[in-house]
């Protein structure tokens, strides 16, 4: 079950933060997705981190002390075009890695939801993932299907390990709600870093309202958003 805002908030201090990184992302996001897919998962460090990482947005969610919590990535390949679709563009979202202690909270559905809205503000129009097999359910879940055979196989191996590709249409309002899991991500309370305008939509977007209340940025990461306060956000949708 997902746990409560309060159980949440209690266990990762006075809320997390979330950023949006454009680009390469620090090394803090390196090493969380390294001890995910290179330590647990046995993929080789050299296919975990790529080119794309400098032209990908990263969402990233920092716990207590500056210690990353979950991220993700979204990937607008070369072009964006979708041959035989007849409309719009697509993304990629992918590394999506949680640090095992913070798993079945809602952090990974939190870090996809929120690449899912930045993705619309981009105007993209649909979003494909390479998901491993054992997690094919999670996004099956959030409202993702096996992408059409017309865009190649859909299920197939990387790094040894079993994929599937699939798909999601985006739609231009806030919230996607239609085939989501009804249970919310389990972050009730959050910060965001460096009041960029993208996360301030992106938040916004999720359903989250200001409270009004401030906060310097935590000492780790303050030099990269020197002078700029987080602002506090609440979910008021997150199942008691």
């Amino acid at each position: 079950m997902t746990p409560s805002s309060k159980a949440v908030t209690g266990a990762l201090g006075r809320g997390p933060t979330f950023v949006l990184v454009a680009g390469v992302p620090p090394a803090a996001v390196f090493d969380l997705r390294h001890e995910v897919f290179v330590g647990e998962q046995g993929v080789p460090a050299d296919l975990e981190r790529d080119a794309l990482d400098a032209s990908a947005d990263h969402a990233v969610i920092v716990g207590a002390g500056g210690l990353v919590l979950a991220t993700a990535r979204l990937i607008t390949p070369a072009g964006g075009a979708e041959p035989a679709a007849g409309r719009g563009r697509f993304g990629v979202v992918g590394r999506v890695a949680v640090r095992r202690p913070y798993r079945g909270r809602g952090l990974g559905q939190f870090v996809t939801e929120a690449l899912e809205q930045l993705a619309v503000e981009r105007g993209l129009t649909a979003i494909e993932l390479h998901a491993q097999q054992r997690v094919e359910e999670f996004y099956r879940r959030a409202g993702y299907r096996p992408r059409p055979a017309r865009f190649g196989p859909v299920r197939d191996s990387e790094a040894g390990i079993d994929h599937i590709w699939l798909r999601r249409d985006l739609e231009p309002g806030p919230r996607l709600d239609p085939g989501r899991d009804p249970r919310p991500a389990g972050v009730g309370e959050l910060w965001v870093g460096g009041v960029a305008p993208d996360a301030l939509r992106v938040i916004e977007r999720l359903g989250y309202a200001r409270t009004g209340r401030e906060r310097e940025p935590p000492e780790q990461g303050a030099r990269e958003r020197a002078g700029v306060p987080e602002l506090e956000y609440r979910r008021a949708s997150v199942a008691p």
